[in-house]
């Protein structure tokens, strides 16, 4: 039998429970003897056969994340805001026959395609760029808010005790071709655009056009400019949506009284996100 493969975090709990709930209904309206595999353990085998079949499919697929269907984002100005909110990406490719990941600010231009256009830029000097000049296929990936949940917060803790500490998080993952251009106009474009959506809210902003000219031209031979045209996103907004009511009440009131780092965003987003 194949093995079966478990979901992440806490999701994995309520499947299985669904799962058994499901299989056990089948046994009971079902009184006839079966051959092969009875009782619990069926229900076990069923439970691994959906979930190979499921992760088989999601494989082929070739989605970039999984996603459990409750936490799924999709629509593309929600995801744009956190782009935007959140520029500085993770750029994955293996173009250089390995994996590579760089660190790099990225402007959303989202008004030139469905999906969005992402513009950056590296050294000449790194792998990604010497490997080749061709078009290639890239991930990125786009951090928002994340943060620590403790069961302790959970009513059901008190209750019974069967909770797991687990994770909340908003993510974005961005796929497409990544075209470079060494155009000099097109990288002081981009340059301009990069500086003035980080620059704009300072009382006295810097601007590229404040350096010397000969000196930013300098600059720019170091540089190559690049192109993402977006083919897919996908958005997973974690917040604690498949909580029940209780163990959700106490998600909120403990983060809203945490003095962690970046627990107020997160309580704002699991109210956001409540379930009705």
């Amino acid at each position: 039998m194949p093995k079966p493969v478990l979901f992440n975090g806490d999701t994995q709990v309520w499947v299985l429970a669904v799962s058994f709930a499901a299989a056990d209904i089948r046994c009971q309206a079902d009184k006839r003897p079966q051959s092969g595999t009875k009782g619990p353990f069926a229900a076990v085998v069923a439970v691994a056969a959906l979930h190979y079949v499921g992760q088989s499919e999601y494989r082929q697929s070739g989605v970039a994340m999984f996603q459990p269907p409750i936490f799924v984002e999709d629509r593309p100005e929600i995801m744009h805001g956190l782009m935007s909110a959140h520029p500085f990406a993770t750029l994955i490719s293996s173009a250089t026959g390995c994996l590579t990941a760089d660190h790099v600010p990225l402007v959303l231009k989202s008004d030139h395609s469905d999906n969005g256009v992402l513009q950056g830029h590296i050294a000449v000097a790194n792998p990604l760029f010497c490997g080749t000049n061709e078009p290639i296929e890239v991930l990125t990936i786009f951090q928002g808010p994340q943060t620590y949940v403790t069961p302790s917060w959970y009513a059901s803790k008190q209750e019974h005790g069967k909770v797991v500490p687990t994770w909340n998080y908003v993510v974005v993952h961005a796929r497409g071709k990544l075209r470079f251009t060494s155009e000099p106009s097109w990288l002081l474009q981009h340059l301009e655009d990069l500086t003035n959506q980080h620059e704009g809210h300072r009382e006295k902003p810097w601007a590229v056009s404040d350096a010397p000219t000969d000196f930013v031209t300098r600059q720019l031979r170091g540089l190559v400019g690049f192109e993402i045209l977006i083919k897919d996103l996908q958005g997973t907004w974690k917040v604690s949506q498949n909580k029940a009511l209780k163990d959700w009440t106490g998600v909120k009131v403990g983060l809203e009284q945490s003095a962690g780092p970046g627990a107020a965003e997160m309580a704002r987003l699991v109210t956001e996100r409540a379930r009705n």
